[in-house]
């Protein structure tokens, strides 16, 4: 599972490019934030489904894409705007709720940050307590390392700013743990390991 900022899937060939990445990346869920698309569906092809929540105008909105193995697993889906999307996964020995989010930039007001977190509330509301559930999301925060806690491990950004403590907060609140900073980024160079024959 990966979760990305599209900044816009309405350029020609965005999509044949997720998926693309998703192939080559072993991904059977890409959770997508700012796709700009209008309305709320599903989009099947020969390889994937997708799944979006938009509004009326070609701002915001939130997707979720799946491949042909995991899309079997589809129970249904549910949107709450276009900033909150759930997917119902049929799983053995739980089903699982995948929730894709994505919050405005840190330019917004604290007015606008309190109703996305109420936008949350209302999705987890959805959720039963045997779901393993999965909230996939940029909530454009920054958190930094934590000693002694479950919810932010060792790898989060230096300074946390102010969304970053309300994207804490919120997390202990809901018994949740940001994942990304419980592993080390490896720098790009060293990712380069292999290096062609002179």
């Amino acid at each position: 599972m990966g979760t990305w900022n599209v900044l816009t899937m309405l350029q020609e060939g965005k999509l044949e490019n997720m998926n693309q990445v998703m192939e080559r990346t072993n991904l059977n869920i890409l959770g997508r934030s700012e796709v700009r698309w209008t309305g709320a569906g599903r989009i099947t092809s020969d390889s994937y489904t997708i799944l979006k929540s938009g509004g009326d105008q070609h701002q915001k909105g939130v997707g979720i894409i799946l491949d042909k193995e995991i899309s079997k697993a589809i129970t249904g889906f549910c949107t709450v705007n276009n900033r909150v999307l759930i997917v119902k996964l049929k799983g053995t020995p739980f089903d699982i709720r995948t929730v894709q989010v994505y919050t405005s930039t840190a330019d917004k007001d604290a007015a606008e940050i309190e109703e996305f977190y109420e936008n949350i509330e209302t999705a987890m509301k959805k959720l039963k307590c045997q779901h393993i559930r999965i909230i996939m999301s940029d909530f454009n925060s920054k958190v930094e390392k934590e000693k002694n806690e479950t919810i932010v491990g060792l790898f989060g950004i230096r300074v946390r700013n102010e969304r970053g403590e309300r994207l804490t907060e919120w997390h202990k609140e809901q018994k949740l743990a940001v994942m990304n900073t419980w592993f080390e980024n490896i720098p790009k160079n060293m990712l380069d390991v292999e290096k062609p024959l002179q």
